[in-house]
């Protein structure tokens, strides 16, 4: 399980750019859920330009499958608008190293 913190009222969002992995670790579940923000009166709302979570699910072959094990891969994040097409710079991208054992 992948968290990161996204803002998608700007436009911008988290994205995957990169999965070596290939099916040792694939994608489960992707789900955005908005930052409740107080509007008074003890009433909580999804307010727009609040931001919000941004969960991503992986999976991983069970024991008895014959997948090589114990050799690293990677996934690549980038935030970013969606639309633009040029990579995002360095300080908008993660890696994320996983082994499957």
């Amino acid at each position: 399980t992948i968290t990161a913190v996204e803002n998608r009222s700007t436009g911008y969002q988290w994205q995957v750019t990169k999965n070596t992995c290939g099916s040792r670790v694939t994608l489960q579940k992707d789900d955005y859920i908005a930052h409740p923000t107080y509007n008074g009166d003890r009433k909580w709302s999804k307010t727009y330009g609040s931001g919000g979570k941004r969960t991503w699910i992986f999976s991983t072959p069970s024991e008895a499958s014959n997948h090589i094990r114990g050799l690293p891969c990677e996934i690549m994040f980038q935030y970013q608008r969606p639309w633009i097409k040029e990579e995002a710079p360095a300080e908008d991208q993660r890696k994320v190293i996983v082994t499957v054992q």
